[in-house]
């Protein structure tokens, strides 16, 4: 009696977690209308872009570098590590080129950036996104008196590959989600391919040993500087805003290999956040929808372990099956062969069996399988409007980034220690 207790407390309490999860993602996040400024404090000019660049393909680089050229902004890429032919392409369009002798990663190549930046604003860009001057325009109209930072939303550039699908379905996954904690407060992170900041407020931490040095539970962490900024400014007393009107494009994995890595590398980083939130107390500062979306996420693969362990083992205990083992269903089919007579009097006895199964325990199976997939559906109806064009094709491919995520959630739960399994194709 205990244990179908325990069975039905902790497998009811899952299923309410998952349809509350995709039933509050799809209705705020649907629901987010971001404040749009009505007088621009700031304009263009007052923008410097950042770019890192380390091992880039030089056709898109020269795209991404044209693209920023002409906005009129001034721009410096630092070189991580790399020379030429990056600087002689970045002096072509008039922009400032850094270069590092040793390649030390992301966040020294920001650190060493941010020292040249004297704009009010400052827009840190990926080598390998581009953006347009609608889309800057599009930033500094969130940018109020209230806003720390304003992240862009991320499309792919579409190759015609099967990568640029699947990615693109699981960015407009994260947006849905970033949209619905946004109406709440502040996103859950500020994608670093593309997000505009106030200078002076990340200046002297991106200039900061802690920035550069960070460490969790005693560890250095290279994994997730553009959490590590989202939970800056939000800690500094600003929103973390998601302009979801502000479209920039970038590249793609090449293949599912770089879109696991991508995914397993962002997943540990939300594990190890999520630890130093939960160590530190924080994690309920951000609002409930965050806290909730969170705790939700990270606990995910351990609850879908338990809810498994949980229905075979009711299965095995059950009335239903101890019935069949009585009366030897299961035996005779494996020894007597599959002869469609027999078969089918096997199956009335079954059916006959599963009618009179407890109402309560028939009840629970129906609510706890049932509810979760029919929560499903207004999310794939919000997924489907975020979407847009070629949307049969992008969930169908789709379908293989919610099963690399799901397989990747559990490889970086158990590895979540490790940090350099990098994404980049090299």
């Amino acid at each position: 009696m205990l244990s179908f207790i325990s069975y039905g407390i902790f497998i009811i309490s899952s299923a309410l977690l998952t349809v509350s999860y995709f039933i509050l993602n799809t209705h705020y996040g649907l629901k987010y209308k971001p404040k749009i400024v009505k007088e621009l404090k700031y304009s263009i000019s007052d923008v410097t872009a950042l770019i890192p660049v380390y091992n880039e393909e030089l056709s898109l680089f020269e795209k991404v570098i044209k693209s920023v050229s002409e906005l009129g902004i001034k721009f410096i890429v630092i070189g991580d590590g790399v020379r030429q032919p990056y600087e002689s392409l970045v002096k072509k369009y008039r922009g400032t080129y850094i270069y590092l002798k040793k390649r030390s990663g992301k966040r020294i190549a920001l650190s060493e950036g941010i020292k040249h930046v004297d704009t009010p604003l400052v827009l840190l860009l990926d080598s390998d996104t581009i953006i347009s001057k609608r889309s800057l325009e599009a930033l500094l109209s969130h940018l109020d008196e209230n806003v720390g930072g304003v992240g862009a939303n991320i499309r792919m550039l579409k190759d015609g590959s099967k990568s640029s699908y699947y990615a693109d379905f699981f960015e407009r996954m994260s947006e849905l989600v970033n949209r619905a904690v946004n109406y709440f407060g502040s996103a859950i992170i500020l994608s670093g391919q593309c997000v505009l900041y106030r200078t002076s407020v990340i200046k002297p931490y991106l200039l900061s040993d802690e920035f550069k040095n960070p460490r969790i539970l005693g560890r250095k962490l290279v994994l997730s500087d553009d959490r590590d900024l989202t939970e800056y400014i939000i800690l500094k007393g600003y929103r973390a805003i998601k302009a979801i009107d502000a479209i920039v494009y970038t590249k793609p994995p090449s293949n599912i290999r770089i879109f696991a890595k991508q995914v397993t590398r962002w997943t540990r980083a939300n594990y190890l956040i999520f630890f130093k939130e939960i160590k530190e107390g924080t994690i309920g500062k951000r609002g409930l929808m965050y806290s909730f979306n969170v705790l939700y996420l990270n606990t995910l693969p351990i609850l879908s372990i338990l809810f498994l362990f949980f229905d075979i083992h009711s299965l095995f205990t059950s009335h239903l099956f101890q019935k069949l083992l009585e009366d030897k269903i299961f035996y005779d089919i494996l020894t007597k062969g599959f002869q469609i007579e027999p078969i089918m009097i096997k199956i009335n006895i079954i059916i006959n069996h599963f009618v009179h199964i407890r109402p309560t325990f028939l009840a629970i199976i129906l609510i706890t399988h049932l509810l979760p997939t029919l929560s499903i559906i207004p999310f794939t109806y919000a997924l489907a409007r975020l979407i847009g064009t070629e949307r049969l094709k992008t969930f169908a491919l789709g379908t293989i980034a919610l099963v690399v995520q799901y397989f990747a959630s559990f490889y970086a739960l158990i590895t979540f220690w490790e940090q350099s399994w990098s994404s980049r194709d090299s």
